[in-house]
């Protein structure tokens, strides 16, 4: 699956820690960000994306407000897949002690929580490519 940039899943993840999540362990996850260095919190939208490199979305909307039903269908798809991912195969240790703190608090985090942590990635699935105007004036004929 691609998504528009590294930068954008890490910058959706660490929204989502804030917005999609509401516990103490979000909370202090959140917090750990911004101690991290840049190249640590990176390996995590590293992660993430490696998590997902297998996942076919639902075509999604261009407008993706317009179905919540869907983003939230596919939050749900995507959760089990980041969690075991970084709970399971990510191997953190020795990459810096802020890495592995954080690691260790995404341990602690509830099934709310990782929901609310992968709720914002659907929004950056690239919506479908846009039909050939030529194409569609060909078709409307």
């Amino acid at each position: 699956m691609n998504f528009l940039s590294k930068a954008d899943v890490t910058i959706s993840l660490h929204t989502a820690l804030r917005k999609g999540c509401d516990s103490n362990a979000s909370s202090a996850a959140w917090n750990l960000v911004y101690l991290l260095k840049p190249d640590e919190w990176a390996m995590v939208g590293d992660e993430v994306i490696t998590a997902l490199k297998d996942y076919t979305p639902p075509p999604v909307p261009v407008r993706k407000d317009t179905d919540w039903d869907l983003m939230h269908r596919i939050t749900l798809e995507m959760t089990p897949l980041i969690r075991t991912h970084l709970l399971r195969r990510w191997k953190p240790y020795g990459k810096g002690h802020g890495i592995v703190a954080l690691f260790c608090i995404l341990e602690l985090f509830s099934d709310a929580d990782w929901v609310g942590f992968v709720s914002f990635l659907p929004f950056l699935i690239p919506p479908p490519p846009a039909k050939d105007k030529a194409v569609r004036k060909r078709k409307a004929a």
